[in-house]
């Protein structure tokens, strides 16, 4: 019978990031020491009310590493929209819930760009 791998996340910020689970427990996911990023470059395509409506073309990022069996890559939610769904193994979190303002845990993570 072949033994299955053990899923796991590997942090590509250079913050914690703190996941609830679905039993309410807070879970934390250190940076790994890797970080992933990408360049991007907004292009005007209409102007309203003097406000900038923008395309944002995406390069491809740095650090991020291949696919491994196994794992998800947890990246920032620009990474995860330049790499698309192309890269299910690439993840950003989403439903951030705030304590006094400022960022506390985040409800899941996402796959879809």
């Amino acid at each position: 019978m072949e033994k299955r791998k053990r899923k796991r996340f590997v942090n590509l910020t250079y913050h914690d990031i703190v996941l609830i689970t679905q039993d309410g427990e807070t879970v934390t996911i250190p940076p790994s020491g890797k970080i992933a990023r990408v360049k991007f470059e907004p292009e005007v395509i209409d102007v309203v009310d003097g406000i900038p409506v923008v395309h944002i073309k995406y390069h491809d990022p740095v650090g991020l590493p291949e696919p491994e069996d196994g794992v998800y890559y947890l990246v920032s939610s620009t990474i995860k929209n330049a790499v698309g769904e192309k890269r299910p193994d690439v993840v950003a979190t989403y439903s951030i819930e705030r304590v006094n303002g400022k960022p506390a845990y985040a409800k899941g993570v996402r796959i879809n760009g």
